[in-house]
């Protein structure tokens, strides 16, 4: 037998070894070990941030206002109403979750199966959030816009950001697709943390896009939307064969860090979005100018709100901004009409409302008492009861170790996060996630000859 030979049986051992260890390492069960930090129950951010609506409806005063150039709208009796609809969301919450495992962890066992369609679910809403990002970037082209304007914005020239969003807005339907950034993010981490790394480019891939949204568009919530569930999947999921010891640490720190880490990606990308006007006109420094301009935007919208509720409580008008979504949706708005108030579309009629009556810097409109205004007091209830249940349900679904539980609730957080400004769960961008919630929960338990199973123990 001649050398050669020799080298080339010896290369095709090497190559039949790797192979068979890839399919070993594929086709064997894993086991992940589900940790539920205090601070994962909705209900603890949620009371937290309805108390904080309360107090500043309560604690804030005329004088306090003007730092944000607005007059005082909140009143007790309106901060007594807003809390009303609060108070469903949290019993929504506390009902759904009362009969959830009581457990700190439980340790669950996946067959090959599921794992290899989690791998495939990560895969194809990662190429559908490409298809979404690669539509906007051609209708952004198609409208005009350039690389100049793009320049414009990493020189930091003022209102080069304005410029860019009125060249390439979204549109519903094919852009919204993006959306599915934080599933797939969602998904690559979870099957990070039960030992599977490959693919990693799709989790570094869905950041940039993130990034580059929030930088070029100032759309800062779509990074949070890739981060949260990333923090979440994290927090919950270890390998069972590994020390846990880091997963403790952050989920030891995570609330410790939210509001310095919420202020510094605030600051990042509010330097570009309005610093660079301010810092010639305001006397003060970066910090204090960063630091009142956060604190606005969440004590301004409950006045916000306030205003929307004494012009359009009891009056006619569609409820676009307790049901965004509907009016959002691809063809809907044809058979509901454009949502209107006082005869023109609700964005318009609110910014107008903004000019005339409060700062149209700061234009969150609000949650509870939106929907107290749209649905009078008893439909808000019913609304906000019925949201607090389904949140609930989600968070339930995850402490039984279910995965589509934990890609759902994962996804979700947010809206507990900012529930004082918007109310995350009815808007367009989160319909996407609905769907892929709805298809996973199909892939994860659709029957095969081989029946797999998420077999779970609980510890």
């Amino acid at each position: 037998m001649t050398s050669h030979t020799r080298s080339q049986e010896a290369n095709l051992t090497n190559v039949e070894l790797a192979a068979e260890k890839l399919v070993d390492k594929e086709s064997m069960p894993r086991s992940v070990v589900f940790n539920f930090p205090w601070w994962i129950h909705p209900l603890w951010p949620a009371l937290l941030f309805v108390s904080l609506i309360v107090a500043s409806g309560f604690m804030v005063d005329s004088d306090s206002y003007s730092l944000w150039k607005v007059p005082r709208y909140v009143s007790s009796d309106l901060t007594l109403t807003a809390a009303i609809s609060g108070l469903a969301f949290a019993i929504g919450l506390a009902v759904t979750t009362s009969t959830s495992s009581r457990n700190k962890s439980l340790r669950c066992v996946l067959s090959p199966t599921i794992i290899a369609r989690c791998g495939r679910i990560a895969t194809i809403t990662f190429a559908l959030t490409l298809v979404g990002y690669f539509f906007w970037i051609a209708f952004a082209i198609g409208r005009g816009a350039s690389v100049e304007d793009f320049a414009a914005i990493i020189r930091l020239e003022e209102g080069s950001v304005g410029r860019l969003k009125r060249l390439s807005p979204p549109v519903a339907g094919l852009t919204t697709i993006t959306q599915l950034g934080p599933v797939c993010i969602a998904m690559r981490v979870f099957l990070r943390r039960v030992g599977l790394r490959e693919k990693n480019y799709q989790i570094y891939t869905v950041i940039a896009f993130a990034l580059f949204r929030s930088f070029f568009y100032g759309e800062r919530l779509a990074i949070i939307e890739v981060i949260i569930p990333v923090v979440v999947v994290f927090s919950v999921v270890s390998a069972e064969e590994k020390s846990r010891t880091r997963s403790r640490l952050v989920n030891f720190l995570a609330p410790l860090l939210a509001v310095p880490v919420l202020w510094s990606v605030f600051a990042i990308f509010e330097y570009s979005r309005s610093w660079l006007y301010y810092r010639n006109v305001v006397d003060s420094s970066f910090f204090e100018y960063i630091s009142t301009r956060l604190l606005g935007y969440y004590v301004t919208t409950i006045n916000n709100s306030s205003l929307y509720h004494s012009i359009l409580s009891g009056r006619a008008h569609d409820p676009f901004f307790t049901f965004p979504v509907l009016w959002e949706a691809p063809g809907l708005p044809s058979v509901l009409g454009g949502g209107m108030v006082d005869g023109i579309g609700a964005r318009i009629w609110w910014s107008n409302t903004l000019v005339n009556y409060a700062n149209p810097e700061f234009n969150n409109e609000g949650t509870f008492l939106i929907s107290d205004a749209d649905l009078g007091t008893m439909g808000s209830v019913v609304y906000w009861l019925i949201i607090g249940v389904f949140i609930g349900f989600l968070y339930s679904s995850l402490r039984r170790g279910n995965i589509a539980g934990l890609i759902a609730y994962s996804v979700s957080f947010i809206g507990l996060l900012e529930i004082v400004r918007i109310t995350y769960w009815v808007q367009g961008r989160y319909f996407p996630m609905v769907i892929a919630m709805l298809f996973i929960v199909y892939a994860l338990n659709r029957p095969n000859d081989l029946r797999p199973t998420n077999r779970t123990i609980i510890r």
